[in-house]
């Protein structure tokens, strides 16, 4: 490292710092048992920047009933453009994909109609300023190491608000106890019935898992050792067995590189209760005693900055 930073020096001017307490605006904060990674300067000033700091905090980033409601846009047009709807969802956007996991849904949820916002939308983005009001302190919490946890999971045509009945994909792959990478994502085919939708999310974290999987031996020069885990045991059997049937065979047939990727080992595949599966945070809307314990899975406390 010594000699690639000396030969960078005789080109280009670089500065050096040993141990830095922030990169790119997240915070590194070492820890006896780890390291925390988190941005708790940039959200007090996202709160500041929307006026949002002395708000009320509440205990999830987007309310259960989530179902957006016609207005009538010529009404409220003059409230709505008062709200500078596109440039709050890019900063919360910058959290969502960096240290904070916890916001990835309501924020892709609040995304789908940065078009055209109506009030109840803008309410939304307000709810996720109040929830991160309340829970400023969180980031990513890296331990021990151990292998790659995979997560899967689906919220079958809880899309309605759109027009066409969409269902979500989420996923989230850990690494010494922190999550890795996350997504929360509107699929872009109308699904047919829950197995398919957990099929086509589990297939969009396969190709992760693959993607993981290479830095990660790049890295260790190591083989990864990765367990995929999902809720449903239609989609298990369907990976396994990569068997078309009825049910199955109208499938999109880049979705079954998921079979093939197990059959080459790629990764493990097990079962995982519904209670324990921590992607659902990144499908739906949840209550605040089941998001917690989600979210708690996957971010820690960090100290005060």
């Amino acid at each position: 490292m010594k000699t690639i930073i000396n030969k960078l020096e005789q080109v280009f001017e670089v500065t050096v710092t040993h141990n830095p307490k922030t990169y790119l605006g997240m915070e590194i904060t070492q820890t006896n048992d780890g390291l925390i990674l988190s941005q708790v300067t940039y959200a007090r000033k996202v709160l500041e920047k929307y006026k949002m700091e002395d708000c009320r905090p509440m205990d999830t980033p987007i309310e259960l009933n989530k179902n957006k409601k016609k207005q009538n846009y010529t009404e409220i047009g003059k409230k709505r453009t008062k709200f500078p709807y596109r440039e709050a969802i890019g900063s919360l956007q910058h959290l969502a994909c960096k240290t904070r996991p916890d916001l990835a849904f309501a924020v892709n949820y609040a995304n789908r109609f940065v078009e055209n916002p109506s009030h109840d939308d803008i309410n939304n983005v307000r709810t996720i300023l109040r929830y991160l009001k309340g829970h400023l302190e969180l980031g990513l919490h890296y331990k021990s190491e151990d292998h790659i946890q995979a997560f899967s999971d689906s919220d079958y045509a809880g899309s309605g608000p759109e027009g066409k009945m969409m269902s979500t994909t989420g996923f989230v792959l850990t690494y010494a106890k922190g999550p890795v990478a996350w997504c929360s994502r509107k699929q872009n085919i109308v699904a047919l019935s829950t197995t398919e939708a957990e099929y086509v999310a589990a297939a969009e974290c396969c190709k992760e898992i693959q993607y993981i999987s290479t830095l990660y031996k790049e890295l260790t020069d190591k083989p990864a050792q990765v367990t995929l885990h999902v809720d449903n045991q239609s989609v298990i059997k369907l990976i396994k067995t990569g068997q078309m049937n009825r049910r199955s065979k109208h499938i999109n047939v880049r979705f079954h590189y998921i079979s093939v990727a197990y059959d080459d080992k790629l990764f493990s595949i097990t079962y995982c209760p519904t209670g324990e599966q921590t992607a659902d945070i990144f499908t739906k809307a949840l209550l605040a005693n089941k998001f917690t314990k989600f979210r708690d899975m996957l971010i820690d406390r960090v100290m005060s900055v």
